[in-house]
């Protein structure tokens, strides 16, 4: 509840200044992209997606991985710029960790982290 609370208020403070808090952690721009669309705030969604993808593959966490990969069909295949780069990043990651399958395979982690992937990200 208290996370919802400041992600509202995040929101908020977007509609009066038009930017995000820059330290904002992954999980939460995510979470914020949710609540964006949700709201009908496409600034916000436009600025939530820009904020993930200018991450650089390497310093994408594995829940916002396996988060923009089971994002709605609307806001992961959306028009614009922001989509098509935070799926680039997305694919990027997903090639860093998965790009030799037999290699992450051949660990008992590797395989765990491939069955988390949704079907969208290994079909």
């Amino acid at each position: 509840m208290l996370l919802l609370l400041l992600l509202l208020l995040q929101l908020m403070s977007f509609v009066y200044t038009g930017s995000l808090q820059p330290s904002l952690p992954q999980p939460d721009l995510l979470q914020l992209l949710l609540l964006a669309d949700r709201f009908d705030v496409g600034r916000a969604v436009a600025a939530a997606r820009r904020a993930l993808a200018t991450l650089s593959p390497e310093c994408f966490e594995w829940t916002t991985l396996t988060g923009v990969w089971s994002l709605p069909q609307h806001l992961f295949e959306g028009d614009g710029d922001e989509a098509a780069a935070l799926r680039g990043v997305a694919w990027e990651r997903l090639l860093q960790l998965f790009g030799d399958l037999e290699e992450a395979w051949a660990s008992a982690d590797g395989r765990a982290m491939w069955q988390q992937l949704p079907w969208r990200a290994v079909r």
